[in-house]
């Protein structure tokens, strides 16, 4: 095939690029009155991959390949993308740089490139600052006693265990040391109860060095941000103060403003404690670590194996790496001295950031014989047999598996689980929100048969049927309605779940806010919402029910990965119900998902 048998003309046609996509490459295009077709193409491709939530595109993913792998989102025009064929990289790299509009790393021009990569501008601003601030981070403090001095203290919070290497202490002695610590786990490994006696331990021990200890407490999202608040709160008096936010309003957004707190005006804060933080994409997180005071700690909890951020990039995954931890000679012997743990080092030459990592695998919520946890396991591990075995095998009471996601199988899965949350007793509104405390439905997409917003009609045409709630009322008692976009002067945010109470005639909605505290907002008030029975995987990061119902569509899609299904499997502490055909599960346990980005390497530099 011709490299070359195509014309602009030909590429605005395909429907698989968004208009974003093409009034980009126009503009980039009309700079210099280049009129490459290959040059606009890659603009396109450049800024579809930004919006699919890379921070780049790597040109050698494009490079001596068609374009047949976008036909199956413009079927229509199948042909024409099976007939456009890419040069190798060297030369799509060649074609860039001769646009006045492109050009390397370190150029104030809209498009740069850093070696096979292609970035806009600001996101590769983004991704050199983060990764440099990350870096910097990566270092010892000097606000604390001698080891000796600390042992008492320590063991009072981390006591040894004899024979057992815990990693829960290993991560209190890398936050004692280090002004970075970045503590990943998947639900159920102690993350949050390890933190708040982290905490504890810091404030204690910088009270002995004659330091008081301002902490903050942060999620990306409210309900994320009141959990940890909840624990933290629960914890020792020495942090029961302790403030809490999203990280939104712990920055001070302002609408016209951007953030209030920059590296001009950093936060007052000693110790910032940061949860969820796999939600967290590139831009924030880069407004976030600007805005720490120089000489601050920060401790940033997550789970590595879950889904990435809506935005771009996967910040936290990247700065966590392989998920091995390799330590230097240096923190190795800290945290034998203070925790009895025999640590792999790898000397002095590994990466600065590895003497900041924790990895907690022993899981103290579900036990050998717990369905979820295994499940959970296969499912990361990549083993799709594995996932069907469990899945079919009917010998976990907190697993069960239907082949289908028909309207009668669903509709059977919810009327099963209201009859286990509504108590006969119950009035309405004490109804649904008993059902919406424990029980969420889960969809990988928002729009289809299998969607979140069919699902969510669904539930509440069952709801109608069962007496529970009026169908003709729009905010009906007990609703559960979740924000779908930011209103900084209400001071709700994407993501923020109310409940919809009335009282004496007057329709609210409740949110529980991140200090433990509850706000009521008139209905009529609301920003944009929608209804919250049912919501896509995405949208419930940061959250737990009893019992979570999965449904997928019947065939598969991209956005259908593994970290999708590990995501939606362990929102679940009690049940699990996947509705599914076994082809879509098999092809989204063997599918990773991995973003387009530099930040892994940058910030994993050996020596650095």
């Amino acid at each position: 095939m011709n490299r070359v048998n195509y014309g602009i003309e030909q590429l605005e046609k395909l429907e698989a690029f968004s208009d974003m996509d093409r009034h980009v490459a126009f503009y980039l295009s009309s700079v210099d009155g280049y009129d490459s077709p290959l040059f606009f193409l890659m603009m396109m491709l450049l800024s579809r991959s930004i919006e699919k939530g890379n921070v780049c595109l790597f040109t050698e993913r494009v490079a001596g390949r068609s374009l047949s792998w976008l036909s199956p989102e413009d079927p229509d025009n199948a042909g024409l993308y099976d007939s456009i064929m890419l040069p190798g990289v060297d030369e799509i790299v060649s074609c860039v740089k001769k646009s006045s509009a492109a050009g390397m790393e370190g150029d104030r021009l809209p498009v740069l490139i850093s070696g096979k990569s292609l970035y806009f501008h600001r996101q590769m601003v983004c991704e050199n600052e983060l990764s440099a601030m990350v870096r910097s981070m990566c270092r010892n403090m000097d606000d604390l006693q001698p080891l000796d001095s600390l042992l008492p203290l320590f063991g009072k919070y981390f006591p040894r265990v004899a024979g057992e290497t815990d990693m829960q202490a290993v991560a209190a002695a890398i936050s004692l040391r280090r002004g970075l610590s970045v503590i990943s786990g998947g639900p159920g490994t102690g993350k949050t109860s390890t933190v708040v006696r982290i905490l504890s331990l810091i404030t204690e021990a910088r009270r002995l060095s004659g330091f008081d200890t301002r902490v903050a407490l942060t999620a990306p999202t409210g309900k994320a941000a009141a959990k940890l608040a909840l624990s933290a709160n629960s914890g020792s008096d020495l942090i029961s103060q302790a403030e809490s936010f999203t990280i939104h309003r712990l920055l001070g957004y302002g609408r016209n403003s951007g953030f209030r707190h920059n590296r001009g005006n950093p936060l007052d804060f000693d110790v910032v404690i940061a949860d969820e933080c796999s939600m967290a994409d590139l831009q924030l997180m880069h407004s976030f670590f600007s805005a720490l005071k120089p000489g601050s700690r920060l401790i940033l909890l997550g789970d590595r194996d879950q889904l990435a951020s809506v935005e771009g990039g996967a910040v936290f995954g990247d700065i966590c790496g392989t998920g091995a931890a390799w330590y230097s000679r240096d923190m190795a012997a800290w945290c034998a001295g203070l925790t009895g743990a025999d640590l792999s080092s790898a000397g002095d030459k590994g990466p600065a950031i590895g003497d900041s990592l924790t990895f907690l695998s022993k899981n103290w919520r579900f036990g050998s014989e717990s369905g979820i946890g295994r499940l959970a396991a296969a499912v990361n591990s990549g083993d799709s047999d594995g996932v069907m075995e469990i899945l079919k095998s009917g010998r976990f009471a907190d697993i069960e598996y239907v082949s289908s996601s028909g309207s009668a199988v669903v509709n059977a899965v919810i009327k099963s689980a209201a009859g286990r949350y509504i108590g006969a007793g119950d009035i309405a509104a004490q109804a649904v929100a008993s059902l919406t405390g424990s029980f969420c439905i889960l969809t990988a997409t928002r729009k289809g048969n299998s969607g979140m917003e069919r699902m969510n009609r669904a539930a509440e045409a069952l709801l109608a049927q069962l007496g529970v709630i009026d169908p003709s009322a729009l905010f009906y008692p007990g609703r559960p309605v979740m924000v779908t976009g930011n209103d900084y002067a209400l001071q709700l945010f994407n993501g923020d779940i109310g409940i919809v109470e009335i009282e004496q005639g007057v329709e609210h909605a409740v949110f529980r806010l991140s200090d433990g505290t509850s706000r009521s907002i008139r209905c009529n008030r609301l920003p944009a919402h929608e209804t919250a029975f049912a919501m896509t995987v995405h949208k419930s990061q940061g959250s737990e029910f009893d019992e979570v119902l999965l449904v997928l569509p019947d065939k598969w899609n991209p956005v259908m990965c593994r970290e999708l299904l590990y995501t939606a499997v362990t929102r679940g502490k009690k049940r699990v119900t996947i509705a599914g055909t076994e082809d879509v599960i098999r092809k989204m346990t063997c599918t990773g998902l991995e973003r387009m980005s530099g930040l892994r390497p940058k910030i994993h530099q050996p020596g650095i």
